[in-house]
């Protein structure tokens, strides 16, 4: 168990008792009854606009932030839920940041966006990397600089949508090129998967140390004030 305090949030006044709670979750524990987690509108509450990925992508960051901190004060976190915001662009966010993908958008539903792939020479997409001069790769960490200062006391960081290892190649190689690449260039995919593990230790302490994450701890469904992490890979049981 950790001894370290736990961060204080104005609109969780019980997260000590819920950090004891996903602390015994996460080893593998039960106290006396399981992990719930149940968020209910207060009395009175007004109705604040959902945060949509277009909003994240193009929006006014102080703005969304605005919304974030009066939909966690409107709301009451039951049992082990703990507020959170998830600044995320869209689920092949990692791709664009390596320049290997670019997003496409709906026309009609702000939520709904995609990846199309690039890479059409492994050799010449090589390594993967983070390319930090990339204007949405700037923008996250604006999202978690600012966040760190917007949400101190009301509501925590998340870590992005990682999808990370096959679903990094994927979102740049295109699922069925990748495909045959497993099959006929298996030493080359073996290269790209060391380059995407790189990413995503870069990216995870990059955005940890932005968001002071390390000192107030994460949460994305799961809590802890050590790090908890979403891994994603769709690609492997699509196979």
């Amino acid at each position: 168990m950790t001894t370290r305090p736990v961060y204080a949030l104005a609109t969780k006044p019980d997260l000590a008792d819920a950090a004891r709670r996903w602390e015994a979750f996460l080893a593998g524990d039960l106290l006396d009854r399981p992990v719930v987690t149940v968020t209910a509108p207060r009395p009175g509450a007004p109705e604040v606009a959902p945060i949509t990925y277009r909003d994240k992508h193009y929006g006014d960051i102080d703005e969304i932030y605005d919304r974030v901190v009066a939909g966690a004060q409107g709301t009451y976190y039951a049992g082990e839920a703990v507020p959170s915001f998830l600044p995320t662009f869209g689920c092949d966010e990692i791709a664009v940041w390596c320049g290997v993908a670019e997003f496409g958008w709906s026309d009609h539903d702000a939520d709904t966006c995609w990846s199309a792939p690039t890479i059409d020479d492994w050799r010449a997409a090589l390594p993967l990397r983070i390319r930090h001069e990339h204007p949405l790769w700037q923008r996250m960490l604006q999202f978690y600089q600012r966040g760190a200062e917007r949400l101190a006391g009301q509501v925590l960081l998340a870590p992005p949508d990682l999808h990370t290892n096959l679903d990094l190649l994927m979102a740049g190689r295109g699922s069925e090129r990748l495909c045959a690449d497993l099959i006929d260039q298996p030493e080359v995919i073996d290269e790209a998967m060391i380059s995407a593990r790189a990413v995503f230790r870069e990216l995870w302490e990059t955005v940890v140390r932005a968001g002071h994450m390390d000192e107030r701890g994460i949460s994305n469904g799961l809590y802890s004030m050590q790090g908890a992490a979403v891994l994603q890979c769709d690609f492997s049981y699509m196979i």
